[in-house]
């Protein structure tokens, strides 16, 4: 089954490289980003530190520009 994941998550995974090099950078699991339909609010600031994709771009549900 295929799990549509966010436009903010698709592009922090582009940026970092891959799923994998994405959960390197945070120290998590490649299977804890691989479950992920929308980055969870707990990884944002990292995320945003180690790609450069904006919060709003990540979870525009939670921060506006």
């Amino acid at each position: 089954m295929s799990m549509t994941i966010s436009k903010g998550l698709q592009l922090a995974i582009e940026r970092a490289g891959t799923q994998r090099r994405l959960a390197q950078l945070l120290g998590i699991s490649p299977q804890a980003v691989q479950q992920w339909s929308y980055v969870p609010s707990r990884h944002i600031i990292m995320i945003e530190k180690v790609t450069g994709v904006p919060r709003e771009q990540l979870r525009p549900d939670l921060y506006r520009r």
